[in-house]
């Protein structure tokens, strides 16, 4: 078979441009290699920073819940603290108020009652 001139040419163009296209076709697939692998990087940056993250609202939300119950604690002996001083210390000292008003009521009325008698006493005499 005789190839024409044309043809030849057509086909060397051909040629030409088959071997343009695949050096962009292997040019694309690089820069697809390349963008996939910076993809697959940043997505692994994203997953670490989003797992650091986590991980530190992890540590404050243990260490509130530590301090809660250290306050807890320490409202609880508070509150122990100031019962015991009560039932220790100031409910004695009410209950001698008390005792004393009653025993001072007690002396006054019988001081009367017998200033009282002791007048009728004296009237009948």
């Amino acid at each position: 078979q005789n190839w024409s001139s044309i043809e030849l040419l057509e086909f060397t163009d051909l040629c030409q441009k088959e071997h343009t296209i695949e050096q962009k076709e292997m040019s694309l697939k690089s820069k697809l290699q390349q963008a996939e692998y910076k993809l697959e990087e940043a997505h692994s940056q994203y997953m670490n920073a989003l797992r650091d993250h986590y991980h530190e609202e992890q540590i404050w939300s243990e260490k509130g819940r530590r301090m809660s119950t250290y306050v807890t604690w320490g409202l609880f002996l508070f509150n122990s603290c100031l019962f015991i001083v009560s039932i220790a210390y100031v409910e004695p000292k009410k209950r001698q108020a008390i005792v004393e008003k009653v025993t001072d009521n007690i002396i006054h009325l019988h001081t009367e009652r017998t200033a009282a008698l002791m007048e009728k006493h004296e009237k009948k005499c």
